[in-house]
């Protein structure tokens, strides 16, 4: 190599090393504050939650010892008030910190839940929002199915799923209900499930007692029994939509 080429080199390493010293030189700061709502790329959730009847992020929240916003942030939730029953939710158990952030610094600032934001989370009043002359009133829930550990009856009997009323029972709409304390066809809204409509009952629904249809009887199992919920009578011109 001639000295003319050993110079050329020279220089090109000094240009090329010039950053790598500007930026070592550079004095990072020891805690830098992130939103906690920022999801972990790094180390993805590895815990699991299959969400049940009647769970709400808040509700979740609370069981899990999760924030609300990190639910959010780590499941890419668009609507918080809409969970699906059988939903899959990933999230890291209390106490976790992400060895990426911990390594540089990176101190999470917890930032406030978000309010609910409708009639089916906690914390807002549903009489605000529903129409004029809607009642409340409190009552004992139930699930259950169109199948025989409900109704005594399997598929192939004439009127397997065919409710008090005459209707077919629909998953999302169907509720049974003691017609003398809610007469058929009136709309309810209720927190956490959202409106139905009473179209049937049964031998064990008396006095202030709602039955919720599901299709599986898994899911119903699981609804178990909730005392003292808050059942909201729609007035009878309105839909509720």
């Amino acid at each position: 190599m001639t000295r003319s080429e050993r110079a050329w080199l020279a220089g090109l390493l000094g240009l090329l090393a010039a950053p790598v010293v500007a930026w070592a030189a550079v004095e990072l700061p020891t805690t830098t504050v992130i939103d906690d709502r920022m999801p972990s790329f790094h180390f993805q959730p590895t815990e699991v939650y299959t969400v049940r009847p009647g769970d709400t992020l808040w509700t979740l929240s609370d069981r899990l010892g999760v924030p609300v916003a990190q639910l959010i942030a780590d499941n890419e939730i668009v609507n918080p008030d809409m969970l699906q029953i059988g939903q899959k939710l990933v999230y890291h158990p209390p106490g976790w910190r992400d060895p990426v952030r911990s390594l540089l610094g990176l101190e999470v600032r917890r930032t406030p839940d978000p309010a609910p934001q409708n009639l089916s989370s906690r914390g807002s009043d549903p009489m605000q929002f529903l129409p004029k002359g809607t009642r409340v009133i409190y009552c004992t829930l139930t699930a259950y199915t169109a199948g025989f550990e409900s109704t005594g009856k399997n598929p192939g009997d004439p009127l397997y799923g065919v409710t008090a009323t005459g209707k077919h029972v629909v998953q999302g709409e169907t509720v049974a209900v003691d017609p003398r304390v809610i007469p058929y066809g009136t709309r309810v809204f209720i927190p956490g499930i959202g409106y139905r409509v009473a179209e049937d009952t049964g031998g064990a629904i008396a006095g202030r007692h709602i039955d919720i249809y599901y299709d599986d009887v898994q899911v119903a199992r699981h609804f178990g029994v909730k005392y003292h919920v808050p059942v909201y009578i729609l007035p009878n011109d309105q839909t509720g939509a």
